[in-house]
C-alpha cells in the first residue's frame, strides 16, 4: 500500500520511479507549498551506506543555485529516508526530446545551465555521477535545472579542494561502478577513481542527445554500450545536423573525449568557451571564433555565443579493459574498398593495403579463425569511414599460397602504408595489435594495443575504429558512414557465411541465401547483409543468365540504397552487376553518382574505361585504363589493362605486360590465369594446357576447368575435352558459353545426338538472357543455331555481334567459324583474315570444321605464313 501521508506532507501522485526509489508530488501542509518526496529505498544500502548517504543529502542541501533542484528536508522513518525535494513544473530534458532534438541555441542555453551548476557543485566537493536527461528539468521560464542527486558523491575531503583530487574509494576499499549505462564515463563504466570530467563527460552525453535527438553510445545490450562508452568514437553532431554552429559541435566533442585528460578540466573552464552576454568569462586570444545566436529559451535579449574548446592533445588513450569491454567483431564486405579522398581533401588518397590479421595463440580454434577475419574486416570499415583514404583488401589467399610480406603487399595493391594485425588468444579474451607500416621498408609509423574479448562479434568493430582513428588522427571522417546495427547472433552467422563464401566458393548458393535471408530479417538496418547477398544473386546471375536472379539482385541493391542513400558502396555493387548485365543505362546512372561524391578516383576512371568498352568505345577505353594504371600501378589494374589489350589484339603489349608481371611475382595467379588465356586465344596451346592444368590442380573452379576443356579441344583432345567441361557445366548448369563447349566437344568426338540435344540447350538459355544483345551471347547463339542446320538464323545473329563489336578478334573468329559451317566459304575467308589480321591464333584454324577451307590456297597460306605466332 502506498502512504497518503509522510509527516507533514500530504502525498498527491506519484510522479516516477527510479533506482534508488519512488518520487511523488505533494503538499506541504505547514508552509502551503507543493514539494516533490523521493523515498529512498532502504534495501539498497546498509547503516555505513546509508549514514554516508546522509551525509552527502546535507552536502547537496548546502547547494544553493538557481539551476540546482533544492532540497528543503531530510525525513528519517522506519520505512526508509525521504528527501524533500523544489518542486519544478514543467518536463525533463527526456519528455522534451520524444518530440525531436532541441535548436542549437537552446542546446547552448542548456549547457550553460547546467555547466554553471556542476561548477556550484563541484566547488563543494560533490560529483553528480548520474547526469542525464532524465535528471534536467525544463522550467516554463526556460531555465534548465539539474535534480536527482541520488548517486552524488564527495569526490574531495572538503570544499574548495583542487578539480584534479579524484574519488578514492566506498565502503570496503573498492570503487563502485553506478550510474546509468549510455550516460557514464569511459573511467566510471571501469571502476576508476572519478573527478569533475566525468560529470563533464554525462553531460557530453546529455548535450550530445539534446542536439541530435541520438544516444551516442546506446546499445542493444548493457554489456555493449558500455563497450561503446570506452571505445565508440561518437559522429560529429555537426555532421548529422549541419545546422549546428561547429563550435558547439567541437565543444560536444572536447566534452566526449575517452581520455579525461583532453577534456575541459573543469565546469568552470568549459564555462569560459560559452559566453553568456558582455558578462561571460573570456575565451583566450587563439580560441578560435565565436558563433552567436539568440536564445528565446534563455531569457529576454540573453545571446549566448559558443567558442570551441581545443583542448590537450596528450597522450594515447589508456587502455580500456577492466570490465572486457573492448571489443570482438566487426565484418566488411570484400568489396567495400577504394573509396577516394573528396574534393575538398588533398589530392589522390592515400593507399592503405589492409594484410590478413596473423594469429598465434589460439591459432586453429573455430572463433578465433573468425575473430580474425573480423578484426581485418573492422580495419577495412574503420578506414574507409576516413576522408583521404584508400583502404585495399589483400584479396582472397589461394590454397597453400603464403602470406605475403609489407613490401610484397604493398607492391601487390601499389599502397603507400600497409596494415598488419596479429591476434593472440586465451580462452575467452584476445590482444590484437595494429601496426602501421610504411610499404617501402615496413618501417613502423604507428601501432596501437587492444585487448578484445570473443563473446560478443560486434564489439571489436568499435575498438577497432577508435584505435585506428587515433593512429590516422590527421584524417577526417568521411559524412554519412554507416555504423554497424545488427543483432549479435546475426553478426556472427553473416561472418560465417562470408568465410564460408570467401574461402569456398560453394557451387550451391542456396543454403547461404537462405541464411542471410534471416540475418536481414533479425536485422533490417545491417547493410553488409544486402550487398553481400546482392553480390552472391549476381554471382548467380552470370552462371545462369536468370532474369529472375538479375532482378533479385537489383531489389537488394535498391533496398541497400535507401537503407544507406549516402553510400557508395551499393552505387559500385550495382555498378558491377549492371555492367555485365548489359543495363548500361543503369551502369551509367551508377558511375556519374559515384563521380559526383568521389570526383578524381582512379577507380571510378577505371569503371569509365570497363563503361567505353561495353559501349564498343574501345580505344577510349584503353586510354582510360592506361591512364589509371601510370596513377595506380597495381597488380589489378596491370591484370585488367593486360586482358583489355588482349581483346582488342595487342597481343605483344599484353604478353610483355604479363610476363613483366610475373617476373616480379612469379607464381601470381592471376597473371597465370591471364597469360594462359592469351596463350589460348593467340599463343601456344600447348602452354596454355599446361597452365590450365596446374590453376585446375590448386583450385579446380569454373573458369579454370572450362579453359582447360577448351583448350584440350583445340589440342584435338576430344573426349579429355568433354571430361574437364562437364566438369565445368555442373558448377555453372544455366550457363550458356560453358553448355556451347560442352556440346561442341560432345559433337567432334562423335556424339552427334548428344551435341544436338546441347545445341538446343544453349539456345534455350540465351532466349532467358537479360543481355539479348550483347556480343557474346549474340555470337554464342549464332554457332548453336549454325551446327544445328539453321543457316539464314545462325546468318544474322553473326552480322549482329560482328556490327556489336567490330574491332573484336574473337567475334571475327566466332563469325568465320559460324560461315564455315553453314557453307559461306567467302564471308568465311574474310572473317578469318580480319581475326589472324587482329593477331588472333591461328591454331583456332586447325578445328575440323575449318576443313572445307583447307582446299583454298588464300586459307592455306593465311594461316600458315610463319612469325609473330609461334607454337
Amino acid at each position: 500500500m502506498e502512504p497518503e501521508r509522510i509527516g507533514p506532507y500530504r502525498l498527491e501522485r506519484k510522479l516516477g520511479a527510479g533506482g534508488m526509489g519512488v518520487v511523488y508530488a505533494a503538499w506541504d501542509e505547514r508552509l502551503d507549498r507543493r514539494v516533490a518526496l523521493k523515498q529512498i529505498r532502504p534495501e539498497i544500502a546498509g547503516d555505513k551506506l546509508r549514514e554516508r548517504f546522509r551525509r552527502e543529502a546535507r552536502a547537496v542541501a548546502q547547494l544553493d543555485h538557481p539551476a540546482i533542484v533544492r532540497i528543503h528536508d531530510l525525513l528519517e522513518t522506519p520505512d526508509g529516508d525521504w528527501l524533500v525535494l523544489q518542486f519544478v513544473e514543467g518536463s525533463t530534458l527526456a519528455q522534451r526530446l520524444r518530440e525531436g532534438p532541441l535548436p542549437p541555441e537552446r542546446v547552448a542555453a542548456v549547457a550553460v545551465d547546467v555547466l554553471s551548476a556542476l561548477e556550484a557543485a563541484h566547488a563543494r566537493g560533490l560529483l553528480h555521477r548520474d547526469l542525464k536527461a532524465e535528471n534536467v528539468m525544463l522550467a516554463p521560464s526556460g531555465r534548465a535545472l539539474v535534480l536527482d542527486f541520488g548517486l552524488a558523491k564527495l569526490y574531495a575531503s572538503q570544499p574548495g579542494a583542487a578539480p584534479g583530487d579524484t574519488i578514492h574509494g566506498t565502503a570496503g576499499g573498492t570503487v563502485g561502478v553506478v550510474g546509468t549505462y549510455r550516460a557514464m564515463s569511459p573511467e566510471q563504466a571501469n571502476g576508476l577513481p572519478l573527478d569533475p570530467r566525468s560529470d563533464l563527460f554525462s553531460l557530453g552525453v546529455l548535450l550530445y542527445e539534446a542536439a541530435t535527438g541520438i544516444s551516442p553510445f546506446q546499445a542493444a545490450t548493457p554489456l555493449a554500450t558500455l563497450s561503446r562508452v570506452c571505445t565508440h568514437l561518437q559522429t560529429p553532431v555537426r555532421e548529422l545536423f549541419p545546422a549546428v554552429p561547429e563550435p558547439l559541435s567541437e565543444l560536444i566533442d572536447s566534452l566526449l573525449e575517452k581520455d579525461a585528460d583532453r577534456r575541459p578540466r573543469s565546469a568552470g573552464e568549459a564555462l569560459a568557451w560559452i559566453a553568456a552576454g558582455t558578462g561571460a568569462a573570456a575565451a583566450p586570444p587563439d580560441a578560435g571564433k565565436t558563433v552567436s545566436f539568440n536564445t528565446p529559451a534563455s531569457g529576454p535579449d540573453r545571446p549566448v555565443s559558443v567558442t570551441p574548446y581545443r583542448g590537450l592533445r596528450l597522450r594515447r588513450m589508456p587502455l580500456v579493459a577492466s570490465l572486457a569491454l573492448l571489443a570482438a567483431l566487426g565484418v566488411f564486405l570484400a568489396w567495400r574498398l577504394r573509396l577516394p579522398s573528396s574534393s575538398s581533401s588533398p589530392p589522390g588518397p592515400l593507399y592503405v593495403a589492409v594484410a590478413r590479421p596473423e594469429v598465434g595463440l589460439g591459432a586453429g580454434r573455430e572463433e578465433v579463425a573468425l575473430a580474425a577475419a573480423a578484426l581485418q574486416a573492422a580495419s577495412l570499415r574503420s578506414l574507409t569511414s576516413l576522408e583521404g583514404i584508400a583502404a585495399l583488401p589483400p584479396g582472397a589467399p589461394e590454397p597453400g599460397e603464403p602470406a605475403p610480406t609489407v613490401q610484397r603487399l604493398s607492391r601487390l595493391l601499389a599502397a603507400t602504408e600497409v596494415l598488419t594485425a596479429t591476434l593472440d588468444c586465451q580462452a575467452h579474451q584476445c590482444q590484437a595489435v595494429l601496426r602501421r607500416q610504411r610499404g617501402s621498408d615496413a618501417r613502423l609509423l604507428d601501432i596501437q594495443t587492444f585487448e578484445v574479448p570473443l563473446d560478443d562479434l560486434r564489439l571489436l568493430d568499435t575498438a577497432t575504429d577508435t584505435y585506428l582513428k587515433r593512429g590516422y588522427k590527421g584524417f577526417k571522417a568521411r559524412p554519412g558512414a554507416l555504423s554497424l546495427q545488427v543483432h549479435a547472433e546475426d553478426y556472427e552467422r553473416f561472418l560465417r557465411v562470408q568465410r564460408t563464401w570467401e574461402e569456398q566458393r560453394p557451387s550451391d548458393l542456396e543454403p547461404l541465401f537462405a541464411e542471410l535471408d534471416r540475418i536481414r530479417a533479425g536485422s533490417p538496418q545491417f547493410l553488409d547483409a544486402y550487398l553481400l547477398e546482392a553480390r552472391l544473386e549476381g554471382r548467380r546471375f552470370f552462371d545462369t543468365r536468370d532474369a529472375r536472379d538479375l532482378d533479385r539482385t537489383l531489389n537488394l541493391i535498391a533496398q541497400a540504397r535507401v537503407l544507406s542513400p549516402g553510400d557508395p558502396l551499393p552505387l559500385v555493387t550495382l555498378f558491377s552487376v549492371a555492367l555485365p548485365a548489359g543495363r548500361l543505362d543503369e551502369a551509367e546512372e551508377a558511375l556519374r553518382e559515384l563521380e559526383k561524391r568521389q570526383p578524381g578516383d582512379v577507380w571510378t576512371l577505371q569503371r569509365r574505361a570497363f563503361l567505353s568498352e561495353h559501349r564498343g568505345e574501345r580505344q577510349q577505353a584503353l586510354k582510360l585504363l592506361r591512364a589509371a594504371v601510370e596513377r595506380h600501378p597495381s597488380v589489378q589494374f596491370n591484370l585488367d589493362l593486360a586482358n583489355l589489350e588482349m581483346r582488342l589484339g595487342e597481343i605483344p603489349a599484353a604478353r610483355g605486360r604479363l610476363e613483366d608481371l610475373l617476373r616480379r611475382f612469379p607464381g601470381h595467379p592471376g597473371g597465370e590465369r591471364l597469360l594462359a588465356q592469351l596463350e589460348l586465344e593467340a599463343g601456344s596451346p600447348a602452354r596454355a594446357a599446361e597452365l590450365y592444368a596446374s590453376l585446375v590442380r590448386r583450385r579446380p573452379g569454373f573458369a579454370e576447368l572450362s579453359n582447360l576443356g577448351v583448350t584440350e579441344l583445340l589440342l584435338g583432345r576430344y573426349d579429355e575435352s568433354a571430361a574437364s567441361l562437364r566438369r565445368a557445366a555442373a558448377l555453372a548448369p544455366k550457363n550458356a558459353s560453358a553448355i556451347l563447349n560442352l556440346a561442341d566437344a560432345e559433337a567432334l568426338a562423335g556424339r552427334r545426338t548428344e551435341a544436338e540435344a546441347l545445341y538446343r540447350r544453349v539456345l534455350g538459355l540465351v532466349a532467358q538472357d537479360p543481355a539479348p544483345g550483347f556480343w557474346q551471347t549474340l555470337s554464342i547463339k549464332a554457332q548453336a543455331q549454325s551446327h544445328l542446320g539453321r543457316a539464314p538464323e545462325a546468318a544474322a545473329s553473326i552480322q549482329r555481334a560482328v556490327v556489336a563489336a567490330p574491332d573484336s578478334p574473337q567475334v571475327a573468329f566466332e563469325a568465320s567459324l559460324v560461315y564455315v559451317v553453314i557453307g559461306d566459304a567467302a564471308s568465311a575467308l574474310a572473317s578469318a583474315e580480319r581475326a589472324v589480321g587482329s593477331g588472333f591464333n591461328r591454331h583456332w584454324f586447325s578445328l575440323p570444321w575449318f576443313d572445307p577451307l583447307r582446299k583454298d590456297p588464300d586459307f592455306r597460306k593465311l594461316i600458315e605464313i610463319p612469325g609473330a605466332h609461334p607454337d
